[in-house]
């Protein structure tokens, strides 16, 4: 059974995964950067076999979209945030009309991965991120 651990952000959000090594423990800055806006840079070393922001999804059971989509996920409060191709459209999105809940498509990320960190941003909409639960997956198997 694999253990479950939590990471706490400078912002009091948790950036939760799973591992087999209980010894990982990480710290992220994080900052609110206005307009819902939150952005945070976490350590490559905190993704146990690969960073899930850099492995872009695909198969034929993948519809093609405007751009590529990761394995990286972010999470507000149990509900996955929409992925943007931009930190643009993080700041400034648009409603998916054709989404399941158009209105939860205003909740948007955009992730950047460098050589030893990654910056993520993500659009919370009106929901006040140091006191919601927002989290990302760690592991690209999670």
């Amino acid at each position: 059974m694999e253990e479950q651990r939590s990471i706490e952000s400078s912002i009091d959000r948790q950036v939760t995964g799973k591992s087999s090594s209980p010894e990982l423990s990480e710290s992220s800055t994080g900052k609110e950067e206005g307009g819902h806006v939150w952005s945070t840079e976490v350590p490559n070393s905190l993704f146990t076999v690969r960073n899930p922001f850099e492995v872009e999804l695909s198969g034929d059971w993948l519809f093609d979209g405007a751009f590529p989509v990761h394995l990286g996920e972010v999470y507000l409060n149990g509900k996955s945030l929409y992925e943007c191709d931009g930190v643009d459209k993080v700041r400034k999105p648009v409603i998916w009309p054709d989404a399941k809940y158009p209105e939860d498509s205003l909740l948007t990320w955009y992730a950047e991965v460098g050589s030893t960190t990654t910056k993520i941003w993500a659009n919370f909409g009106s929901v006040c991120a140091p006191i919601a639960s927002g989290l990302i997956n760690r592991d690209a198997a999670t």
